[in-house]
């Protein structure tokens, strides 16, 4: 149930951390005259984005299986195979298709018109995104399987009730500092 907690914490982290980098876009782009989608609720489920929420379950499922099995254990050579099938399909399967898509679609708006309905999008992530989750994804793992020193005798409950304070102040920090100013504009990841 460790392992479950733990890649949950990270997907949710990836998630809640693409809502606010989306956010920052958002109002970079409201200020540039830039038109992007606002966000919403719908913003904390979709793929795609930086960083991959996807990388980061599957980096923190391989780094609770490392720490708790061993680094040379068949089980996480299997995590680590798996991390990697999931991390090249959304970078060489899922980007190029999206890709692909976003240019059907626009063939058919000249040639049909836009009386056909578009393809559906997929989602996939550029090399930057994949980094990020893979930061979250091991950050979370240790943090929350080993720990800073001080909580190494803690409970999981209680560092994921720490932690997760910690990751909600910061997050509210960013977004009054993004509303004040915006001293994130000149980060170029955030409004590429």
């Amino acid at each position: 149930m460790k392992i479950f907690i733990v890649c949950f914490m990270s997907w949710f982290i990836a998630q809640v951390l693409k809502v606010i980098i989306n956010y920052v876009k958002y109002l970079v782009g409201k200020r540039k005259g830039i038109n992007r989608s606002k966000v919403t609720l719908e913003t904390l489920f979709k793929l795609g984005g930086m960083p991959s929420s996807h990388t980061a379950t599957v980096i923190a499922l391989c780094g609770c299986v490392g720490m708790h099995s061993g680094w040379d254990s068949d089980v996480y050579a299997a995590c680590g195979v798996f991390a990697f099938i999931v991390m090249f399909d959304a970078v060489k399967v899922r980007l190029p298709i999206g890709r692909l898509t976003d240019a059907f679609n626009r063939l058919q708006a000249k040639v049909c018109g836009s009386d056909e309905p578009a393809v559906k999008k997929v989602e996939g992530h550029t090399v930057p995104e994949i980094i990020g989750g893979f930061i979250v994804g091991g950050v979370l793992a240790w943090l929350l399987v080993t720990g800073l020193h001080a909580f190494r005798g803690k409970s999981l409950t209680w560092r994921t009730t720490v932690y997760g304070i910690t990751v909600f102040v910061v997050v509210v920090a960013i977004i009054v500092g993004c509303n004040a100013g915006n001293p994130l504009m000149h980060m170029s990841l955030l409004y590429q």
